[in-house]
């Protein structure tokens, strides 16, 4: 029913394939379109390809850097930031700290590797609703492309959907404003296998 909804709207951004209804869900408050973490996924491989990609700080260990996805599970109601290298897959969360079923099948279509080293990184981050916090998936997998760091606790939530609204209408990967960068990762780390 939601993409015949979306159908009948005039296109917003034709390349992207966004439509009037995606900004609507955009700028309104409301649950993002499955099409805007599409449209910032395009982005980001956009980005990647234009560049050389190792991952150079001492956390991932220098490993060469395979890829940043954004994964939905849970019928779409939440969303996850996959940060993946050759020998390890790091899963941001902000309300998971187990790795479920859904994500580790998810894990094994992915990954061509029948076993993987997986670390699972609790996101607790201030602002954990529904609505709100699936835009930190997409500032999470933004900033960890542009920085090539651990993203920060906070973003500036009061600005964040207007900010992706310009990095869509200028089809440009830009880092979202955080207000704190400091995240302690290691006491926040589950290591796991997927089998």
């Amino acid at each position: 029913k939601e993409e015949n909804l979306r159908r009948e709207t005039p296109y917003w951004i034709e390349e992207l394939n966004l439509r009037m209804y995606d900004k609507e869900c955009l700028l309104h408050d409301s649950k993002l379109s499955y099409r805007i973490y599409e449209a910032a996924q395009q982005l980001i491989n956009s980005y990647m390809k234009s560049k050389e990609f190792h991952v150079g700080f001492d956390y991932l260990q220098s490993s060469k850097f395979e890829n940043i996805l954004m994964h939905s599970y849970d019928r779409e109601k939440h969303w996850i930031t996959l940060i993946i290298t050759e020998d390890t897959i790091y899963i941001l969360d902000s309300t998971q700290q187990v790795l479920t079923h859904s994500i580790k099948s998810y894990l094994q279509k992915i990954t061509n590797k029948s076993l993987a080293q997986v670390v699972l990184i609790h996101m607790d981050r201030e602002i954990n609703d529904e609505v709100n916090s699936d835009l930190f998936t997409i500032a999470d997998a933004f900033h960890f492309a542009l920085k090539k760091t651990w993203p920060p606790h906070t973003y500036d939530l009061a600005n964040m959907r207007l900010h992706l609204k310009t990095c869509l209408e200028t089809k440009r990967t830009m880092a979202f404003s955080a207000i704190n960068e400091n995240i302690q990762i290691q006491s926040n780390q589950k290591w796991c296998t997927i089998q």
